[in-house]
């Protein structure tokens, strides 16, 4: 795996390989709509705190009202943010593009509410009397969002301003009911907490890159363990495994599965003619074939033995899964391998079992179904199917028998 190397304020480094730069980013998003939802209770939960210390200390109807007023207006976009971060994560569940503009809108939007009220406190309001309290909240939420923010740096940075923008600027207007230098001081905050937050944005991105390369690198070992070495197909265990399961479940739930056996016809006189590095090659091509003619995530081709080929078809009946056996046999059979100047061409025979199993049906069973229906194909004549149902019945698929060698 390529090595990689970042800067600390640039989280799409050119550096990083596109996969781990992609990776990085949608981990990012994950993680930036999950360190969101504890703020958008965080605006209610604080508004509630500060309209209940108003109210114990100098109770007016006047300030009721505003406070009422308030709190409506937090409710309400709070719940948009909630709305919008909930279509954000279905989108990422199921790997959908998700933009950050949700993010970042719903952050701001907050942000820049509240910084609208806690302005009101410097204007002469009735909550001017309450700008400490204002004051020390404002900061306190600053604080707290430039923190779980900090691992995107535009959306500290547009929060910071959306936050502390609009009291900063009512300091600085003829009509503060307090002293401008408490502007310049929100303004130093400002920077510190942005400048702060580079610290952990960095962090953030080491640990989540490794993570990630740990992750790649123990996909990698176990496609090893259940990959055929040769064809780049999967290898027996791996079939066997997935026999088991796909069989179980078919039993359990009631539908119909297919089991392929492919044998690759008179494959020793291409190693005694050729050589095992043509044999080989006819090996890689007939599975890439095979691959290329399965068309769900569901269907598993795996290599099951020396010249052998094993295909898991769920949910699949007899007669779309006899359809495909006869479309495997005629692709392979267009295929040809060059030996120099020379092409070599193979044929298979392929031996299939449908049904609905039984719950006491082994994989071992299933498998002895087809086998006895992929030597009844190369006992025909070979580079043919036969089909076997559960009850053992075989039956041969119509067929243009090719050369044989």
């Amino acid at each position: 795996m390529r090595g990689f190397a970042f800067h600390r304020n640039s989280p799409n480094n050119r550096d990083l390989p596109p996969e781990l730069r992609d990776e990085l980013e949608q981990q990012r998003k994950r993680d930036l709509a999950n360190r969101q939802r504890p703020g958008i209770l965080f605006y209610p939960a604080t508004w509630v705190f500060i309209s209940a210390a108003i109210m114990f200390s100098s109770p007016t109807p006047e300030k009721s009202l505003w406070l009422a007023y308030v709190a409506l207006l937090i409710i309400a976009v709070s719940g948009y943010r909630y709305y919008a971060m909930h279509q954000f994560m279905r989108k990422l569940e199921v790997g959908h593009e998700a933009s950050y503009i949700p993010l970042l809108f719903g952050a701001s939007f907050s942000a820049g509410l509240w910084g609208g009220i806690a302005a009101l406190s410097v204007l002469p309001t009735p909550f001017s009397p309450h700008f400490p309290l204002f004051l020390t909240c404002t900061l306190g939420l600053c604080a707290g969002g430039a923190a779980s923010l900090a691992i995107l740096g535009r959306m500290v940075n547009l929060f910071i301003i959306c936050l502390l923008g609009p009291m900063t600027l009512a300091l600085f207007s003829p009509y503060a009911t307090q002293p401008g230098a408490v502007g310049f001081l929100l303004i130093t905050f400002g920077l510190g907490m942005s400048w702060i937050s580079t610290l952990p944005r960095h962090e953030y991105e080491v640990a989540v890159l490794s993570i990630i390369k740990l992750s790649q690198q123990a996909k990698y070992l176990t496609e090893l363990t259940i990959q055929d070495g040769l064809t780049g197909v999967k290898n027996r265990r791996y079939f066997d495994q997935i026999l088991n399961t796909d069989l179980r479940r078919a039993s359990r739930l009631n539908y119909p599965i297919s089991l392929l056996l492919i044998d690759i016809d008179h494959f020793k006189r291409v190693n005694d003619r050729y050589g095992h590095l043509v044999g080989d090659e006819c090996l890689v091509q007939t599975a890439q074939t095979l691959m290329r003619q399965l068309q769900r995530n569901s269907d598993v081709l795996a290599r099951y033995g020396g010249e052998e080929f094993g295909i898991i078809l769920p949910g699949v009946d007899a007669e779309e899964a006899a359809a495909l056996a006869e479309k495997l046999r005629k692709a392979v059979a267009a295929c040809a391998v060059w030996n120099l100047s020379d092409p070599v061409s193979v044929t298979i025979s392929i031996g299939g079992v449908s049904g609905v199993p039984r719950e006491t049906m082994t994989p071992k069973q299933l498998l002895e179904l087809a086998d006895k229906a992929l030597y009844q194909a190369k006992s025909y004549g070979r580079n043919c199917v036969f089909w076997s149902s559960l009850d053992g019945v075989l039956t041969p698929i119509e067929s243009e028998k090719g050369p044989q060698y």
